[in-house]
């Protein structure tokens, strides 16, 4: 807190863009949670990018018996938390950085996890690790590694168009990297979606 005053007194919101990100699980999903985060945020003239908690991606610590991640009796604090996020949209649209779209559509990605078929475009991802580990994207489809290859040797290479085929196809974990930008390029989800999102606020 001391930092971000020392850094608003230096700049403000014209100079300098801050933006919190927060974390949708068992634990945020409730109208006190996001109230909180709003206030920090607007304390701070900043904006909120919502992550929706994940279930697949190797690094991320789900807690306690999954303690974050959402159930389905959770479904009710999901939907008002939700509700809530698209009011907030509507009366402050910069507020937020995902559309109200993207906003609708996470209470599938939250509650349905891997049945969520949505098709991914990882092809335009390249994730390389400390140990020199490259991969399409944060979860699968190892391409190589750097002490053993040149980056130019594995790109664009029948392995890389066979990963990016996969992910599109979702042979894989199946996770919700990017869900915002993928159900706003797929047809039917964007419909779905805008009409959910629509309807939802009022």
């Amino acid at each position: 807190v001391e930092s971000l005053n020392n850094v608003r007194r230096s700049y403000d919101a014209s100079k300098l863009d801050l933006q919190f990100n927060f974390l949708l699980s068992r634990r945020s999903a409730n109208i006190e949670a996001v109230d909180e985060v709003k206030r920090f945020a607007e304390r701070y003239d900043a904006s909120i990018h919502v992550d929706v908690v994940h279930y697949s991606l190797p690094y991320f610590q789900e807690g306690p018996e999954r303690e974050l991640q959402f159930r389905p009796e959770d479904s009710d604090n999901v939907r008002r938390t939700i509700d809530y996020l698209l009011e907030i949209k509507a009366k402050q649209p910069h507020l937020l950085t995902e559309s109200a779209v993207a906003l609708a559509s996470f209470e599938d990605w939250a509650l349905k996890q891997e049945q969520m078929r949505v098709p991914c475009d990882a092809r335009k991802l390249l994730w390389v690790g400390a140990d020199g580990s490259v991969m399409l994207c944060y979860v699968t489809f190892m391409l190589g590694n750097l002490h053993e290859k040149r980056l130019r040797d594995m790109l664009y290479s029948p392995a890389h168009h066979k990963a990016a085929r996969d992910a599109f196809q979702l042979n894989c974990p199946n996770c919700h990297c990017e869900a915002a930008s993928r159900v706003e390029k797929h047809g039917p989800s964007l419909r779905k979606y805008t009409a959910m999102a629509n309807d939802r606020a009022g």
